[in-house]
């Protein structure tokens, strides 16, 4: 019990406590962690929108065009290969 103690106060010179420095790291791991999800969700996103021609919808529908998503959805092709 004595050592949970020690660990967890602060010292005295201004050093962080090992229990912060820690949660700090696992902060910034999870935040790079997530950034990183983030970007792959991004690209694989764009991908898809590229491959079933969304953009190309837009682009047809003209300047200032406001198309739901069930008027997008309705103009894309279906292929199977």
């Amino acid at each position: 019990m004595a050592n949970s103690e020690n660990s967890s106060k602060k010292f005295v010179d201004g050093e962080i406590s090992y229990n912060e420095s820690q949660e700090l790291e696992d902060e910034e791991a999870f935040s790079y962690t997530t950034q990183l999800g983030f970007s792959i969700v991004l690209s694989m996103s764009l991908q898809s929108a590229i491959e079933l021609g969304v953009f190309d919808i837009l682009q047809k529908a003209g300047p200032g065009a406001q198309l739901s998503a069930k008027q997008i959805a309705s103009q894309l092709s279906c292929k199977n290969p």
